[in-house]
């Protein structure tokens, strides 16, 4: 019984793929854009405030806080935040700055 659910499953999943693949083609036969910019940026409010304690507290724009203190004053106002995502939001606004 498990095997015949299982298969049961797969071949929902396989429906399901094979049907995303079709809509997908046809939207681009139409000439409709399908899926993100490339290089575009999904801005949060997170994020937004994420970036603004940086800026405000880091020692790299001339704050007074380490990164790892900074990593832990995040996840305490913001919730969950892990070191990748701070880095990210770090080299983002230092990228703006250099171009600004």
């Amino acid at each position: 019984q498990i095997k015949a659910a299982f298969d049961t499953a797969q071949h929902e999943v396989d429906f399901l793929r094979q049907r995303t693949a079709e809509g997908v083609r046809r939207a681009q036969m139409e000439g409709k854009r399908v899926g993100a910019e490339k290089g575009a940026k999904l801005i949060t409010k997170k994020s937004v405030q994420a970036k603004e304690i940086i800026l405000q507290n880091s020692r790299s724009f001339m704050g007074t806080m380490s990164d790892a203190d900074l990593i832990d004053l995040l996840k305490g106002k913001l919730g969950k935040m892990s070191r990748n995502t701070f880095y990210k939001y770090k080299k983002e606004l230092d990228q703006e700055h250099r171009n600004a």
